[in-house]
């Protein structure tokens, strides 16, 4: 198992123009970010941080860019850079988790599977170990996309992010791999039924696209109709977002609307995905990360029981067509 593990990883790396388009979701949401939907989201929020005293003076520049008096504890840029990063965290782990298998799809359209179970006997331990290393690929794509975005908005915009204090990166790393094995395990489950390159893309393709929607990325949830966001409720990488949005915020959004009413500051984390209206009431980090397992084990079981049934029920029916015609040639 360690032997394919480490074949399926190099295989991956040596791949560069895989290792290219399994970070283009992750590149196409900082990308419209940067160029304009930050833009879009400083107007709908300025005068929520005015009204909460955080920011006092808020000027616009000729290019539309903000300029906020150094005395201000909370910027802009302070809560909407570490929501975007949590966001394209949350692509990134579905998304390479996704490209990593597909080495599972190129061995098994040529025929390479055959010859390792010829060679290893046990069908569990070669899927485990396409598995593993589909989760590995998604941990170490998941700090690659950190290192460099949480890079470029220190420079740029000079945001503090949670690094220094080691129980935030503790905390972090528990949530890339929680998300690295649960995006595995979706990606295992998406690619169970395709059998060629050219479907293994084009399901990549949609993937990363879906994923940027449904995890709140390019629209945030409180700016879609409420059909589309109990969809987007049901798609696990909105939790995963989530989870990764309040450590990098940290207590941001409490200090920037520290002096609003409380319902400014539930309204901005329910707008923005940084928690879930469920029930009346925002979910807690606990129930993200029990609905991030829980809508995944659903997702995976039932592809993998459909796959079962549409293996067994035709070979079932045609072993009953056998039969009948055998007694009926008896007869």
């Amino acid at each position: 198992m360690i032997a394919l593990t480490t074949r399926n990883l190099l295989l991956f790396i040596r791949n560069r123009s895989n290792v290219l388009f399994s970070l283009l979701g992750a590149l196409i949401a900082f990308l419209l970010y940067i160029v304009f939907l930050k833009q879009t989201l400083e107007g709908s929020w300025t005068d929520a941080l005015q009204a909460g005293n955080a920011v006092a003076a808020l000027a616009r520049g000729p290019a539309g860019t903000s300029a906020v008096t150094a005395a201000d504890p909370v910027t802009v840029s302070d809560l909407l850079d570490p929501w975007l990063m949590g966001g394209i965290l949350s692509i990134t782990a579905i998304t390479t988790a996704l490209a990593g298998m597909g080495q599972l799809v190129y061995d098994r359209e040529n025929g390479l599977i055959d010859d390792f179970r010829l060679a290893c006997r046990s069908t569990w331990r070669i899927q485990a170990s396409y598995l593993a290393g589909s989760a590995i690929i998604s941990v170490v794509m998941q700090l690659i996309v950190l290192v460099v975005t949480g890079t470029y908005f220190s420079v740029v915009d000079h945001v503090t992010l949670p690094w220094r204090d080691v129980a935030a990166d503790v905390q972090l790393a528990g949530i890339m791999l929680c998300s690295a094995v649960f995006g595995a395990a979706l990606a295992f489950a998406l690619t169970v039924s395709i059998t060629t390159q050219r479907a293994n893309s084009g399901l990549n393709t949609v993937v990363g696209t879906a994923a940027g929607f449904l995890s709140g990325v390019y629209v945030p949830i409180g700016a879609v109709p409420a059909g589309a966001q109990h969809v987007m409720k049901l798609w696990p990488g909105a939790y995963s977002a989530a989870l990764f949005r309040r450590l990098l915020l940290g207590d941001a959004v409490s200090r920037a609307f520290g002096r609003a009413p409380a319902s400014v500051a539930e309204r901005f984390r329910e707008d923005m995905g940084i928690g879930y209206g469920i029930g009346g009431v925002l979910t807690t980090p606990v129930q993200e990360l029990a609905l991030l397992a829980g809508i995944t084990v659903i997702i995976v079981s039932a592809i993998l029981l459909v796959r079962w049934v549409s293996r067994h029920v035709p070979m079932a029916n045609q072993g009953r067509r056998r039969s009948e015609h055998h007694l009926q040639s008896e007869s």
